[in-house]
């Protein structure tokens, strides 16, 4: 009897399973997504500082990761293909001859007359003509770039201009010269763009903006992981 009323229950069916509550759809947020030039555009742009008198500079962060960006911050680095030196990758010509009253390495050595450190770079400069005991003439130091950027006399070994462009990329990979002349070279090219800074990395040497922003935004979040 157990067995056949085991088997009538079986055929009775369950109840209906009680209905699901009433819930409202999520409505789907979807976040804008960026560009990624503008976004290392904002990350190079919040770096730029303005004080009350309206004088740009930069945060300490920011020529840290220029120095890695150009040399991996190597001071004795040297672009065999553009002669670009030290940790900032200056331009023998343009150290001489920055322009936009940033600081040259006439203007250091100008300085600091007795720092053996320049010694031999001064010797060839008597030796090509130039009398640094009255000071170079503007005319003069354009003729000492001119020198300097004159690929095939440059390259003539022996020459003056060989013996000048070799004296002062050895300057140029003392970090102290290299970074005084690197970050004046910067500012400079910054107030002359009144605080765009897209506009001063062209300048600087970089026609490559976008590429260049990329590269300074990446090290600036590695210096910051670095913290």
């Amino acid at each position: 009897l157990d067995l056949e009323a085991a088997e009538r229950a079986q055929d009775v069916p369950l109840p209906p399973p009680p209905p699901k509550p009433d819930i409202e759809p999520v409505e789907e947020v979807v976040l804008p997504s960026r560009p990624v030039s503008e976004v290392t555009k904002d990350i190079v742009d919040a770096t730029v500082i303005q004080d009350e008198e309206g004088n740009f500079n930069v945060s300490d962060s920011f020529f840290d990761a220029i120095k890695q960006v150009e040399s991996s911050n190597d001071a004795s680095a040297i672009n065999t293909t553009s002669g670009a030196t030290g940790l900032y990758q200056l331009i023998p010509s343009t150290a001489v001859k920055p322009g936009y009253n940033a600081t040259s390495l006439l203007d250091i050595i100008a300085d600091d007359p007795d720092n053996t450190l320049y010694t031999e770079f001064k010797t060839l400069l008597t030796e090509a003509g130039y009398d640094l005991t009255k000071g170079l003439s503007d005319a003069e130091h354009v003729d000492l770039a001119k020198k300097l950027s004159d690929k095939s006399k440059r390259s003539t070994k022996g020459s003056i201009e060989n013996k000048l462009y070799k004296s002062v990329q050895k300057v140029l990979q003392n970090s102290d010269v290299n970074e005084t002349i690197g970050k004046n070279y910067l500012l400079a090219h910054l107030r002359r763009h009144e605080g765009n800074m897209s506009d001063a990395l062209k300048s600087y040497g970089d026609s490559d903006v976008e590429g260049y922003r990329r590269k300074i935004a990446g090290a600036l979040r590695n210096l910051e992981q670095e913290e």
